[in-house]
């Protein structure tokens, strides 16, 4: 392995191939890393004042979502390649909120690039903060309640797919000790009047599986080929996972269809932001690569897993032996979506 230092500290590192980068941030040291996933990975130290005293909260279509960490109502979105920055509405809604609401997750309906009516999506427990940057009538955050069936519906996980929401949700069944786990979809409809308008709806329950070994799951949404994917680690109190399970959203006929090759394709899971790329030289077909933290005391994913899906075997390794610390958890970034077709 290979510890590459560029002389230029503030500059993205090029593009590794058709794979994404794992990037971690070294705070307070305003650093990170960007290191390749492949076994004869480089790592690449840099110091990016775009990402000073940034919280990143979704990578998505080349563009980072971030979060000022001491002003924390300013919220920007950032291209690494091309270095653009957008500059979000002041979100003082936050303020509204509980002091115990939390953000659990964050989505864009569609690339900035490509779509001048693109939303940003900020989840926190129960509310869906949006925005259109972009809107000639009102660019300002708006803030709508989410309830399933009459309940409060509380977020874990949201993805966009041909610019629709698709989100994981929890809400209370019959007693408040009963939770079901739902998909929803989202969205914010634009009328003749130029007035928003929220709506969301119950699309089906996430499927339920039960391992017999595993001492708990870990779940991620994906998009990958403009499909709908829902991702199940059977997980241990190790880095050791016992199972794999993937689901595809049949839109249509509206029901999960269990998944049993990616064929040419590698999924990466991470809590913050989950992608896909083609096979290449660099990557392992019909793979899922995931991050492990190493103990139930380590919540930073310091390890990063190779599972492979046509014999179910599990490579663990350390992703960059000399990563500096302190650390943020990880986050993948893939500069731009892979084409529809493989051209590898």
């Amino acid at each position: 392995m290979e510890f590459v230092r560029l002389e230029d500290l503030c500059l993205p590192p090029p593009l590794p191939g058709g794979a994404p980068w794992l990037v971690y941030q070294h705070n307070p040291k305003k650093l990170q890393t960007f290191s390749t996933i492949w076994p004869e990975n480089k790592f690449y130290l840099k110091a990016i004042p775009e990402l000073e005293d940034k919280f990143v909260r979704t990578s998505c279509y080349g563009w980072l979502l971030l979060q000022h960490s001491l002003y924390f109502l300013n919220f920007y979105l950032w291209n690494p390649m091309t270095l653009e920055t957008i500059y979000l509405p002041l979100l003082e809604n936050l303020l509204d909120l509980d002091d115990d609401v939390r953000i659990s997750t964050c989505a864009l309906t569609s690339s900035p690039d490509d779509d001048d009516d693109f939303a940003v999506f900020v989840f926190c427990d129960y509310f869906a903060l949006s925005c259109r940057p972009r809107s000639d009538h009102d660019p300002r955050w708006r803030v709508d309640e989410i309830e399933i069936e009459g309940e409060q519906a509380s977020i874990s996980d949201a993805i966009a797919c041909n610019r629709v929401i698709y989100a994981c949700a929890s809400y209370s069944v019959g007693d408040e000790d009963a939770y079901k786990h739902s998909l929803i979809t989202l969205k914010v409809n634009v009328d003749g009047d130029h007035d928003d308008k929220f709506s969301s709806s119950l699309l089906l329950d996430v499927p339920d599986r039960i391992h017999p070994k595993c001492n708990g799951y870990q779940t991620y949404l994906l998009e990958s080929n403009s499909q709908v994917y829902y991702v199940c680690l059977a997980v241990s109190n190790d880095p050791r996972i016992d199972a794999v399970e993937i689901w595809e959203l049949n839109l249509d006929k509206k029901e999960w269809v269990e998944v049993k090759s990616l064929n040419d394709r590698a999924f990466f899971l991470g809590r913050d932001s989950c992608t896909w790329c083609w096979a290449s030289t660099e990557v392992e077909a019909n793979s899922v690569f995931l991050l492990r933290a190493l103990n139930l005391d380590d919540g930073l994913d310091s390890t990063l897993g190779q599972y492979r899906l046509e014999d179910h075997s599990l490579t663990v390794y350390l992703p960059c032996p000399k990563l500096l610390s302190p650390r943020t958890r990880p986050f993948w970034f893939i500069p731009e979506q892979p084409r529809l077709v493989n051209e590898y």
